[in-house]
């Protein structure tokens, strides 16, 4: 078994508060003084029906995509989430080389609603905790959000714009400490969902958005280096005082 393989008994911490649950790396375990932190949200919801095996790929390309980052990889904890009406956490945030994507990111199979809004809500207020929690330690932190959707809101008791005002209150609040949050939109089945995401592009402030109209292995493979080079520019950048720069692919 390698060192890669060996993953510690007390690795995870549980965090919750009022409308969130996750689980992240114990302190104990960060051995660098500045991270990136990133969660994947893939939508496995049934308007994206026929659509699993593609979604699956997503997940685990973005993490294999990661791990060629060998400059940054080692700062990078990642969390994956699927959603339909509710969230499912597949990992806490882990750094890479305790995630395991061809377990962890198993075949979905979409079905139910979509709570688009309430999960990205929960997801911004998991970031916005952890990097609390880091931040209070002398951690310096940055984050990114990736949100795989056809962003059709069926389910969702969250309005708007509570997002709004919770990006705008993470914005504000020092105790936060993140030095940068770069949100990217990932939009599928875009021939008949376009106005769905053009609409949730707006509502959820996104830096970055990527069409992934025909959900090819090319495309997938595109979406993935996008997405690693979303996170390695942030991750460039933490500790210096800097915003990340757009990424253009």
């Amino acid at each position: 078994m390698t060192e890669q393989n060996i993953i510690p008994p007390d690795l995870m911490k549980k965090f919750s508060g009022g409308n969130f649950e996750f689980h992240g790396t114990s302190t104990k375990h960060l051995k660098s003084t500045k991270y990136t932190l990133g969660i994947v949200a893939i939508d496995v919801s049934g308007s994206l029906y026929g659509f699993g095996s593609e979604l699956t790929e997503m997940g685990r390309n973005v993490i294999e995509a990661l791990r060629k980052d060998k400059a940054n990889a080692p700062n990078m904890l990642i969390r994956g989430v699927t959603f339909a009406s509710t969230l499912n956490e597949l990992h806490g945030f882990k750094l890479l080389k305790h995630i395991d994507e061809q377990n962890e990111y198993p075949i979905f199979k979409p079905n139910g609603g979509t709570a688009l809004i309430d999960v990205t809500y929960s997801s911004i207020e998991a970031i916005f905790e952890y990097a609390r929690n880091l931040t209070d330690q002398e951690y310096t932190v940055n984050a990114i959000l990736a949100v795989v959707t056809d962003g059709d809101d069926t389910t969702s008791s969250r309005k708007e714009p509570e997002l709004i005002e919770l990006l705008h209150q993470g914005a504000r609040d020092e105790e936060i400490g993140l030095e940068s949050f770069t949100r990217i939109l990932i939009g599928m089945n875009t021939k008949d969902c376009g106005a769905y995401l053009n609409d949730f592009k707006t509502v959820g402030e996104f830096d970055q958005y990527f069409d992934m109209d025909d959900a090819s292995p090319s495309s997938i493979a595109k979406i993935g280096l996008g997405i690693s080079s979303a996170i390695s520019s942030t991750s460039s950048v933490c500790g210096t005082g800097q915003a990340s720069a757009p990424i253009i692919i």
